[in-house]
């Protein structure tokens, strides 16, 4: 598995999410720990169109700041077992099985 961990300082330019994300998806990265997306609920929803169907993030309800995902690519097996986000976009916390082990991934 390769996991990938990248403050993009803020995600809120379409054209930037695209040239982000299409750069790990390149760099065949299959888990992603993103930090400062700045984005709001609907946008995080959108990254789910990029080919990663488990999708899992805190935002930060009142501005564009703060905001964290974790996203794992439609290739790889996961089973979501909990998720535990904070409510100012600071953590975002995901049990489950990957690949048939059971793990805990955290982004802060």
């Amino acid at each position: 598995i390769k996991l990938v961990s990248l403050n993009v300082n803020g995600m809120n330019n379409p054209v930037k999410r695209s040239k982000v994300l299409a750069t790990l998806k390149k760099e065949k990265a299959q888990v992603l720990f993103l930090q400062e997306t700045h984005l709001p609920q609907q946008e995080h929803e959108k990254l789910k169109r990029f080919g990663f169907r488990n999708a899992f993030y805190s935002s930060y309800k009142t501005r564009q700041k703060r905001g964290v995902a974790i996203l794992i690519t439609n290739a790889v097996q996961f089973e979501c077992y909990k998720e535990i986000r904070d409510k100012e976009g600071r953590y975002v916390l995901v049990k489950g099985k990957l690949k048939n082990k059971v793990v805990t991934l955290i982004n802060v």
